[in-house]
């Protein structure tokens, strides 16, 4: 958890995975208060009409376990593209639309976040895309 000077949360990160380098560019950005969670929040509001934001901050929720923050955000998302048109990345590069990254993302959270495991979802999700 990275706190600000004045100890309040700015960021989290659940866990390490190598390369150190990658990990060391997240902490950086987190110092830097690139892509935190107070930043994508900020960001949300000043781009109330881009979906990416609200996928970035879901998965910042889903790490955390906190399920019902990460689907609200993730349904958004998806709501904000309804047709599957805008493009975004994905974390191995593959490019997707918003909606079906975001309708992914939710089928994921069911799976990795505490709670009532929820299997359906992915094969619903697969079925579905």
């Amino acid at each position: 958890m990275i706190l600000d000077p004045d100890g309040v949360e700015r960021d989290w990160k659940a866990g390490y995975l190598p390369p150190a380098e990658d990990f060391m560019a997240w902490l950086q950005s987190a110092v830097d208060g690139r892509l935190t969670v107070r930043d994508l929040r900020r960001r949300i509001q000043a781009e109330p009409k881009n979906p990416e934001v609200r996928i970035l901050l879901g998965r910042k929720h889903q790490e955390r376990h906190q399920r019902d923050e990460a689907l609200a955000l993730f349904r958004e998302a998806a709501a904000l593209d309804p047709k599957g048109v805008l493009m975004t990345r994905t974390g191995d590069g593959a490019v997707v639309s918003c909606r079906e990254l975001a309708e992914f993302e939710t089928a994921r959270t069911y799976t990795v976040t505490w709670g009532t495991m929820e299997r359906d979802w992915m094969p619903k999700f697969i079925k579905s895309h």
